[in-house]
């Protein structure tokens, strides 16, 4: 049963914007990332290419001050840029780590709690406000739609 003219024409604009907007926020996720020793040696460029084709740029200075947070032999194994998720749970906001790997969740877990033992995969809101003051050009968030 159709709504009318005008209802389904402006249905069919509201999916095309939200693809569309759907589409931009996927290729805004890394292809490749870089290891913080590498950035912090100079061995390799501050920056990453982007699933769109373009190029996302890491602040070294940033890259630095978590080179002072987390020890010296994590720094081998932590790349960067840290990718998050951000969907609303239960009235919450909740960011899930999806890129770039374990050793993001074990640095991000020893940044919040000071444990190297274990792993955190979902960061509570405050908890992202904390981190994106120190490292805000090491971490994208993207926007989970669900269609």
């Amino acid at each position: 049963m159709s709504l009318g003219g005008g209802s389904d024409r402006l249905l069919r604009h509201l999916y095309r914007r939200l693809y569309g907007e759907k589409r931009f926020y996927e290729s805004m996720v890394p292809v490749e990332y870089v290891r913080l020793r590498d950035v912090l040696e100079g061995v390799a460029e501050p920056r990453v290419r982007l699933q769109g084709g373009g190029f996302y740029e890491l602040r070294v200075e940033e890259a630095r001050a978590l080179g002072e947070r987390l020890p010296w032999y994590l720094h081998w194994f932590v790349k960067l840029p840290w990718v998050f998720s951000y969907s609303r749970a239960g009235g919450y906001g909740v960011y899930r780590l999806v890129g770039p790997d374990r050793w993001a969740a074990r640095a991000l877990n020893y940044l919040l709690t000071g444990e190297l033992g274990g792993e955190m995969w979902e960061v509570k809101g405050w908890e992202m406000g904390r981190l994106l003051r120190s490292y805000k050009s090491l971490i994208i968030v993207l926007l989970n739609i669900q269609l």
